[in-house]
């Protein structure tokens, strides 16, 4: 879909602002999968400077897809407030010129 077709089509931001809080969804899911797998494996014997490594990189690790997260999800409540914006101001736009 060219971009000026979705830009004044509040039913496909709608859908496209769905698809990215899934994907936001799913991403957190799967990091705290991995967060969890990652603490019982240092958690089983780890100790010292391989736990401290460990540890630190988890915790980047963490804070990037949190960062990733925030990100798709700032980009769905953007493009669900675009939606609204455009067929408000899209009805607006009908009745002044139906007057």
């Amino acid at each position: 879909m060219p971009v000026a077709n979705f830009l004044s089509d509040p039913a496909a931001m709608r859908d496209y602002a769905g698809k990215f809080h899934a994907h936001s969804q799913t991403i957190d899911a799967e990091a705290n999968k991995a967060w969890a797998s990652a603490n019982s494996i240092s958690g089983a014997g780890w100790s010292g400077a391989a736990n401290t490594t460990s540890s630190g990189t988890l915790e980047e690790m963490m804070r990037a897809f949190r960062n990733i997260v925030s990100m798709t999800q700032d980009v769905s409540d953007k493009l669900n407030r675009s939606a609204d914006e455009y067929e408000t101001r899209e009805h607006e736009s009908t009745q002044i010129l139906s007057s």
